[in-house]
């Protein structure tokens, strides 16, 4: 069961372009990782196909030449798709398959606390 903090991303998302839609038709999740309420630190994982590419999107390395290697922190910003402007300072995780607890592609966002940022990264 999906609550409020779970948002199903599927290859007709509008941030999806077509060239990253395959004719497998396995969902691509984003939930938020931690508990709800105050805390120093929060975590979104996104977790499915679409993981890396949604990232690629996103996500804007502090580094010019940052490749998304797996199992490496890589520091940067989370920036709104739409405008362009940063939401957050984050470490970004990609775990690729199938070395990850879920044997699928899985990106974990860890950024500052608090309920704000994080449902604003999700």
């Amino acid at each position: 069961m999906r609550g409020k903090e779970s948002t199903p991303l599927n290859r007709s998302s509008p941030h999806i372009s077509s060239r990253d839609k395959s004719k497998n038709d396995q969902e691509t999740i984003a939930a938020i990782s931690t508990p709800f309420g105050e805390s120093g630190i929060g975590i979104v994982r996104v977790s499915g196909l679409l993981a890396e590419s949604i990232c690629r999107k996103i996500f804007k390395s502090k580094r010019e030449h940052s490749r998304f290697g797996s199992h490496f922190f890589h520091y940067g910003e989370i920036v709104d798709p739409e405008g362009g402007s940063a939401i957050d300072e984050v470490l970004l995780v990609m775990m690729k398959a199938p070395k990850s607890y879920t044997r699928e592609d899985v990106a974990e966002i860890h950024c500052h606390g608090g309920y704000l940022i994080v449902q604003k990264i999700l």
